[in-house]
C-alpha cells in the first residue's frame, strides 16, 4: 500500500535563507543514505509563490513511499545518521511549527 508523508514547515520571520540552507544539507544527506542523486529522489518541495502574511514563510514537502514500512525503515536509518543528529537540532532555530501528516493513496 502506497502512502505520501506531507511535511508542513511555517518559518519563523526572516528565517527563510537559513531553512534553505537546511533542507539542501538536509536532502544532501538523505541522498547520501537512500543512494540516490538529489534531482531523482521521490520528493518534491514546494514554497507558496503567491500570497501574503504567514504562507510566505512555509516550506511543504511530499514524499511517496511503497509501503508504510518502507518509510519506517528509512526513518530507523535517518535516526542513527550522526550527519542528521547533528543537523536536525539545528532545525529549532528557524522552524516556528512543523506538521507531519502520512496520508494513504486511494484506489
Amino acid at each position: 500500500m502506497k502512502v505520501v508523508q506531507r511535511g508542513i514547515m511555517n518559518v519563523l520571520p526572516g528565517k527563510m535563507a537559513e531553512a534553505m540552507e537546511l533542507l539542501e544539507k538536509h536532502m544532501a544527506i538523505v541522498s547520501r543514505l537512500v543512494g540516490i542523486p538529489r534531482e531523482k529522489l521521490p520528493m518534491r518541495t514546494y514554497r507558496p509563490f503567491l500570497g501574503g502574511g504567514d504562507s510566505l514563510h512555509t516550506i511543504i514537502f511530499e514524499v511517496e513511499w511503497d509501503s508504510l514500512a518502507t518509510m519506517v525503515a528509512f526513518f530507523e536509518k535517518v535516526m542513527v545518521d550522526p550527519d542528521m543528529r547533528a543537523l536536525t537540532p539545528k532545525w529549532e532555530a528557524v522552524e516556528e511549527s512543523h506538521e507531519v501528516e502520512v496520508l494513504m493513496l486511494m484506489p
